[in-house]
């Protein structure tokens, strides 16, 4: 992830129980997040969060793999950081410019784990 750019990943969750699986998708730590990243979980909406916990949490990524099935659960996440050094009038803003900096320097550390929570559902 770069300053001024975007892009996106794909979590994938397959499974090949005999038996339904229940799942939840969470955030484990995230540190050194920048500042002024956006993250959707569907490109064209124009809600965004400032982090992937907030998404997660918000987002309720939760669902249920059914038995014996060969569908494969697929999230894709955008992200965007854009500048925001530029004024309206075209000019740069000297102290975003500086929280800019900053970020792309501590983005090289910007790390976050993601934990799938199943459990296998009775048989009926």
């Amino acid at each position: 992830m770069l300053l001024g750019c975007k892009g996106e990943f794909e979590i994938v969750l397959e499974s090949n129980s005999s038996v339904d699986i229940e799942y939840k998708l969470r955030i484990k730590k995230e540190e050194k997040t920048p500042s002024n990243i956006i993250f959707k979980i569907d490109n064209n909406s124009k809600k965004g969060y400032h982090t992937l916990k907030e998404l997660f949490e918000k987002e309720n990524l939760t669902g249920v793999i059914k038995a014996n099935s060969s569908s494969r659960i697929v999230y894709k996440l955008y992200w965007e950081w854009p500048f925001e050094t530029l004024l309206e009038n075209g000019s740069i803003d000297e102290e975003k410019d500086k929280a800019d900096w900053l970020d792309g320097i501590s983005a090289s550390n910007y790390v976050f784990y993601i934990s799938v929570e199943a459990m296998q559902l009775n048989e009926k």
